[in-house]
Parts: C-alpha cells; sequence; structure tokens
C-alpha cells in the first residue's frame, strides 16, 4: 500500500506542487523515466479494461451469432469449386447472391458468380454487385465511387465451398474465441503501451517548449532539466487525454489541438511562477 500511496502522490505533485518542481532540476533522470514508465503502464491498464468490454462483445456477437447466421444463408444448393487457379460451380450462371434485406450498403447483391463470360467493367456494373467472380479472378470494391480492384485465384489453393464446408470450418475454429479474446485484449493493452513510450520522444520536443518559456520565468534550466520537468508536466494532460477517450462515445469530445503540450506548460508555468511568487 505504501508504494501505490507515493505512486499516486506523485501524480497528485506533478499536476501542483511548486516544492517538488523546484526539485525536479537536481533530482536525477532515472527517477524520471521509473515514474514516467509506471504512470504509462497503469494508464495502458485502465484503457485496456475500458476497451475489454467491447471487445469481448464483438467477438461473441460475431461468433455466436453473426458468423453462424451468415453460413446458415449460404445457398444450400450452391457449391463453388477453385481447382488450379480456375473456379467453377454447380449452378446456372450468372448466379447472383443478394445482400440481406436492410444490409445498408449501395449494392443490390453480395457477390455474383460468371466462370463463364468474360470479364469486363461494364458486366460488374451491370450486375450491382460487391464481388465478382470468374473463371480466374474475383473483382470487387467497398463502394460505387471507388476502382474495382482484383485478385488472382491462381494463389488460391484447391478447395471447395459449400454450407456444409462451411460449417465444419466453423464448428472447428469457433472454440478458438475464448482464447482469441484475452489475446486480443493483451495485445491491445502491449500496442496501447507502446504507443506511451513513444512520448518519451515526445517530451524532448516538450523540453524544447518548456526551455524557452522558463526563460522568462526560470531563467536558470538547462535543456536537461527542462526534459525532466516535461516528463512530469505531461501527467495532467494524459490523465484527460485518457479520460476522454474513454467517455468521448458519450460526449462527443475527444480534446483540441495540441491538448498535452498546452496543458503541460500551463502545468509548469503554475508550479514554477508560484514556487517564484513564493520565494519573492
Amino acid at each position: 500500500m505504501g508504494f501505490f500511496k507515493r505512486f499516486f502522490g506523485k501524480i497528485k505533485d506533478s499536476i501542483y506542487n511548486p516544492s517538488f518542481y523546484k526539485s525536479i532540476p537536481q533530482s536525477k533522470l532515472e527517477s524520471a523515466f521509473s515514474y514516467f514508465f509506471l504512470l504509462i503502464f497503469v494508464l495502458s491498464i485502465i484503457q485496456t479494461l475500458f476497451l475489454a468490454f467491447p471487445i469481448v462483445k464483438v467477438i461473441t456477437q460475431l461468433t455466436n451469432k453473426d458468423l453462424p447466421k451468415a453460413v446458415s444463408q449460404f445457398p444450400e444448393e450452391l457449391q463453388v469449386k477453385i481447382k488450379d487457379g480456375k473456379a467453377s460451380t454447380n449452378v446456372k450462371e450468372p448466379y447472383f447472391v443478394p445482400l440481406p434485406k436492410g444490409t445498408q450498403t449501395d449494392f443490390k447483391n453480395f457477390i455474383v458468380l460468371d466462370t463463364i463470360t468474360p470479364y469486363s467493367e461494364d458486366s460488374f456494373k451491370k450486375y450491382d454487385t460487391f464481388a465478382l467472380l470468374t473463371r480466374d479472378s474475383l473483382y470487387y470494391k467497398a463502394d460505387k465511387n471507388q476502382p474495382i480492384k482484383s485478385a488472382d485465384l491462381k494463389s488460391v489453393k484447391d478447395l471447395t465451398i459449400d454450407r456444409a464446408s462451411l460449417t465444419a470450418l466453423l464448428n472447428k475454429y469457433s472454440p478458438l474465441a475464448k482464447w482469441i479474446t484475452p489475446l486480443l485484449i493483451i495485445l491491445v493493452g502491449f500496442l496501447l503501451f507502446l504507443f506511451y513510450i513513444l512520448r518519451i520522444f515526445y517530451a524532448i520536443f516538450l523540453g524544447v517548449a518548456i526551455l524557452l518559456v522558463s526563460r522568462i520565468i526560470q531563467p536558470s534550466l538547462t535543456f536537461g532539466q527542462s526534459y525532466k520537468v516535461a516528463i512530469y508536466a505531461m501527467t495532467l494532460g494524459l490523465l484527460v487525454e485518457v479520460v476522454l477517450t474513454i467517455i468521448s462515445p458519450l460526449i462527443g469530445i475527444r480534446g483540441f489541438p495540441f491538448m498535452v503540450t498546452i496543458l503541460s506548460i500551463v502545468v509548469f508555468v503554475v508550479n514554477f511562477k508560484t514556487e517564484k511568487e513564493v520565494v519573492n
């Protein structure tokens, strides 16, 4: 408990404690780094915990509802084979797989299968589809304003696609969801921590800004001292940033440009100017 009490006390001091800021220039850089890495570790955990619920919800929705529904809607009579980079079907072509009713999209069809007619851009437009499977390629585009892209089937291993094979695939890999969820949460936390680590380099820029401002209110600071001050002064900005990130879906506000920089300089000015007035 004593460790956490000291840590949270240092967070409070980093936001406002003129006496603490007076001691920073003479403190060791290792001490500032230790505080910074512990702070960003805690902030990463906090954000990860708030992201964990939507991650679990999305994966559960996907594995328990969306994918089973998609498989059940796969046409029962349809079988698509890809062999030696060539596609074929067991149905009369062109074969249309329409999008479900109520889907918000520019297209009428999800995919059209036409392995007989040579591809042309006009035929793609005529089919009004998100994707078109031809004899040797898959053509697609996300919306009607984007260019048509294609994927050659030569790199696709021989396979058969029908409802039975998709159901077997779903049954095989669905149990992995219980492992994917915690791994994804850990990955998110790790990436957040890496993102915060980059702030140690951002502190160089902030240190320069604080050095320039210090010429007005605290002319004795060197760049090395300003850099240490910057590491602590970032605390308020990082905390506000985390809070706004968490509640932004509710209030629609993510902050303002250069928020962390501005708040850090304000913290520096308030603490050093107050200390200067006290000394005077």
